[in-house]
């Protein structure tokens, strides 16, 4: 059950291009993520103040960067996929169209 709710969450991801909306390509991502990936390793927490697009464009490097590299699911290699996933849903800015799949 969890590979289903990996593909979901794999499709949902694929639907914001983070390359495009937030860094104009993968070197400016991976810098703009840079603060949330060393604060989540740090404190296995989604910090306070990232922003909706912001948590979508880490979720969308997080299924470019599976997909170049994943051998083991989703969630198992990039655990915080399943907090930014909870923490956009629950943020007062998500719209509709932000909602990350439900397990």
């Amino acid at each position: 059950m969890q590979d289903d709710y990996d593909q979901r969450l794999s499709e949902w991801a694929r639907t914001y291009n983070g390359y495009e909306r937030l860094a104009g390509g993968p070197s400016g991502l991976a810098t703009l993520i840079e603060p949330l990936e060393r604060e989540f390793e740090q404190s296995r927490r989604i910090p306070e103040w990232a922003g909706v697009e912001l948590l979508r464009g880490w979720a969308f490097w997080l299924v470019r960067s599976h997909h170049h590299s994943g051998y083991a699911p989703l969630s198992e290699e990039y655990p915080q996929i399943l907090a930014i996933a909870e923490t956009i849903n629950r943020h007062p800015g998500c719209r509709d169209t932000d909602r990350a799949p439900k397990r």
